[in-house]
C-alpha cells in the first residue's frame, strides 16, 4: 500500500513538471510553432474565408478554435498553443491516471519513448487523441480491462460518436481509432492468442522488406480519392521521394521488440496489447512506404506504454522479469536518442521557456 502511495505522488509529480514545460514552452520549441501554424494565427480572423491562407489542412474545428481565441481572448499566439497543450495533456494525464495500476511507469514510458514530444510537434493530432482517450475510451476502459456488460452498449454506442465528431473537427486522421473499439470488446477471443499475434507481426516485418514497392504502386491508384481535400494525404500516396526513406532495419528491431513483448505477455492479454501489436504491424507495412504513415502507426504503437508499464511490475518470475527490465530500459534510451538524432534536436532541443525568456 505505501509502494502505490509512493508511486501515485510521482506520477502526479512528474505530470505536473511535463505540463508545466509544455505548456510554457518558447515559440522556438516545436516545429509547429515555428511553422505555419504561427503564420495562420496571424492571419485568421472569425470570419472563415479568412481560415486556410497558410495552413490549408486545418479542420473546421481548430480553425474556428484558433479565430476565437484570437478574436475573444487574446492576440498572442503562445498563448494559444500553450493553452492547447495544457487541455491535451492534461487529458492525457486523465487518461492514464485511469487506466493503469502504474501510472508513474507509464509516464516514464511516454517520455522515454518520445511520445511527450508528439505534444509539441504534431499539436492538432495529439490533440484529438487526447481528447479521444479521456472523452471515449476512458468511460468504457477500466483499469481492470473487463468487456463491456450489454447494458452498457450505450457506451460503446457514444464513444464511437466521439471519435467520429473528434477526428472530423480536430484531426482527420484520428478516425481511425475506430478500430481501437472493437480491439477492446474481441481482446479476449482466442484468435488473438499469442502464437498468432507473433505470426502477424513476423509477416507484416517480411512484408516490409519484400513487398513495399508493389504496396506503394497499389496505393497510388486511390490517390484520387482525397486529390482537391484539405488534406495532405493524397500526396503521401503518390510521392515516390518518399519511398525508403524510413529505416527497414529499425522496423526489424521493433519487430523482435513487439514479438518479445507479446512473448512476456503470454500470461495476460489486454487490449492495450492487441492496439500495440496493430500498431506494429501497420508500422511495418506503411512506413517503408512513406515515412509520414509513421503517425498512422503511432496512434496505437502509443498504447504499448502501459503494456511496458505492466510488465515492469507484473511478469511473475523474478529472472525473467529482471532481465526484461534490463531489455526495456536500453531499448527506451535508444528510442530516445533516435528521435533526437532523427530531428536534428530541432523538435525539442534547445528548450527554452517562453516567460523566463521574456522576463529576463
Amino acid at each position: 500500500m505505501l509502494a502505490l502511495q509512493k508511486n501515485k505522488y510521482k506520477y502526479w509529480i512528474a505530470s505536473i513538471i511535463l505540463m508545466i514545460l509544455g505548456a510554457t514552452r518558447a515559440a522556438s520549441v516545436g516545429n509547429d510553432l515555428r511553422g505555419g501554424y504561427s503564420l495562420e494565427f496571424s492571419s485568421i480572423q472569425m470570419d472563415p474565408t479568412t481560415w486556410g491562407h497558410y495552413m490549408p489542412q486545418f479542420e473546421r474545428g481548430f480553425a474556428w478554435l484558433m479565430a476565437f481565441f484570437k478574436t475573444y481572448i487574446s492576440s498572442t499566439s503562445i498563448y494559444f498553443f500553450h493553452l492547447v497543450f495544457f487541455f491535451s495533456f492534461g487529458c492525457m494525464i486523465f487518461f492514464v491516471k485511469k487506466q493503469s495500476r502504474h501510472p508513474a511507469m507509464v509516464m516514464f514510458f511516454m517520455f522515454a519513448l518520445a511520445y511527450y514530444f508528439s505534444f509539441y510537434n504534431i499539436m492538432r493530432q495529439e490533440m484529438a487523441f487526447a481528447f479521444i482517450c479521456a472523452l471515449s475510451f476512458a468511460p468504457i476502459w477500466g483499469v481492470d480491462d473487463l468487456v463491456p456488460k450489454p447494458h452498457e452498449r450505450g457506451k460503446i454506442i457514444m464513444a464511437i460518436s466521439i471519435v467520429v465528431v473528434v477526428a472530423f473537427l480536430i484531426h482527420n486522421s484520428q478516425i481511425i481509432l475506430l478500430l481501437a473499439i472493437p480491439a477492446y470488446l474481441f481482446y479476449q477471443k482466442k484468435f488473438f492468442d499469442t502464437k498468432y499475434m507473433i505470426f502477424l507481426i513476423a509477416l507484416s516485418a517480411v512484408f516490409s522488406m519484400t513487398l513495399a514497392k508493389h504496396a506503394f504502386a497499389w496505393m497510388g491508384n486511390f490517390a484520387y480519392l482525397f486529390a482537391g481535400s484539405n488534406s495532405n494525404t493524397a500526396g503521401y500516396m503518390v510521392y515516390s521521394e518518399n519511398f525508403g526513406l524510413y529505416s527497414t532495419s529499425a522496423n526489424l528491431v521493433n519487430s523482435l521488440v513487439a514479438i518479445y513483448i507479446v512473448y512476456s505477455c503470454r500470461f495476460k492479454r489486454t487490449p492495450f496489447l492487441l492496439l500495440f501489436v496493430l500498431g506494429a504491424c501497420l508500422q511495418n507495412v506503411l512506413t517503408p512506404i512513406s515515412w509520414i504513415f509513421a503517425r498512422v502507426a503511432n496512434t496505437f504503437l502509443f498504447f504499448k506504454i502501459f503494456v511496458f508499464a505492466d510488465l515492469w511490475y507484473e511478469i511473475p518470475n523474478k529472472k525473467e522479469r529482471n532481465v526484461y527490465r534490463m531489455v526495456i530500459f536500453c531499448y527506451s534510451v535508444m528510442m530516445f536518442a533516435n528521435r533526437l538524432i532523427n530531428d536534428h534536436e530541432n523538435d525539442v532541443v534547445p528548450y527554452v521557456n517562453y516567460y523566463i525568456e521574456r522576463f529576463l
